[in-house]
């Protein structure tokens, strides 16, 4: 993930690889630190000894009150907001600046005039509907074992919007059903692989396992903190299956999970219309439909015995 950032401490954009990042570089990170520390060791003794405040400090606001025109640092100080977020105004054009020389300056009359063409306040409440039903993110995380993050990431990811009520953000519960089922659902062992069946089976280490599936970006399955990759796709760079593309099943393939033979196949193949094909000696079976028919079968038999014991 690439971010186009601002750097907190001075102010020029970089390219960050997480939300959280602020700052260029660990330099910025440190000099930011020791200002906020010096500032409020400051703070704190002007506080407590208010005779001490110099009169220069008491009378800043008036000092740039009397100032046409204001740095990003200057007018954050005139607005009492952090220089960061002038800086994200200037980039939106809700504030209007200068660049000179590499010196921006702002015009204070602009940053008096914003609050005369403010739009009007939006609270964030009354979005709830009676009719439907939410989770919170607390929720989320303990019924499908994930963490907060990954909550919010998955969320923007499928357009789950959020609702507020108040300080409480929530999830439609059905929108989220559907697209965090796969966190809980129970994985089949016939289709992945563990990390260490992985390690096991091809003598890898653990790091030789994770450069080997993210080199080949082998699909995967992840559950809470475990991870199962597609034993298809493993077997096949490995060269553990025929080279058969891993979306496809073979005869063999379906009957190792399966346990059908190989007249029971063909019934399923050319009755239910699954999509198939020869290479070479082999006849290939969509992976996908082949094993959509056989739960929707299954489904049926476990209905049908229950209905039968019923009556």
């Amino acid at each position: 993930m690439e971010i186009q950032k601002r750097c907190k401490y001075c102010g020029k954009l970089f390219i960050a690889h997480t939300l959280a990042t602020q700052y260029c570089s660990r330099q910025c990170n440190g000099k930011d630190y020791k200002r906020k520390m010096r500032e409020k060791e400051i703070s704190d003794y002007l506080e407590s000894n208010p005779q001490d405040v110099p009169a220069e400090v008491s009378s800043q606001k008036s000092v740039l009150e009397q100032k046409r025109f204001l740095t990003p640092r200057e007018a954050a100080a005139y607005l009492g907001i952090g220089k960061s977020s002038v800086y994200r105004e200037l980039a939106s054009g809700l504030i209007k600046a200068v660049q000179m020389k590499g010196k921006t300056l702002i015009r204070r009359k602009d940053i008096d005039g914003l609050f005369d063409r403010a739009k009007e306040y939006q609270t964030r409440t009354g979005k709830i509907h009676k009719k439907r039903e939410y989770y919170t993110v607390s929720q989320i995380v303990n019924k499908f074992h994930t963490t907060r993050r990954a909550v919010w990431n998955r969320c923007e990811k499928y357009g789950i919007k959020k609702v507020y009520q108040g300080r409480n953000t929530f999830y439609d519960k059905a929108l989220v059903d559907i697209h965090f089922a796969e966190l809980i659902a129970e994985v089949d062992m016939n289709d992945y692989y563990t990390i260490d069946q992985i390690m096991e089976k091809f003598s890898m280490s653990h790091a030789a396992v994770l450069s080997f599936v993210q080199r080949n970006d082998i699909p995967r399955i992840t559950q809470g903190r475990k991870v199962y990759y597609s034993r298809a796709h493993i077997d096949t760079f490995k060269g553990e299956r025929e080279n058969v593309d891993p979306l496809y099943y073979t005869y063999k393939d379906i009957h190792e999970k399966y346990k059908l033979s190989k007249d029971q196949i063909n019934y399923y193949v050319h009755n239910y219309n699954i999509p198939n094909h020869k290479q070479g000696r082999l006849t290939i079976v969509e992976r996908n439909s082949f094993d959509r028919i056989i739960r929707l079968e299954c489904a049926f038999i476990n209905k049908y015995c229950t209905f039968r014991n019923l009556y």
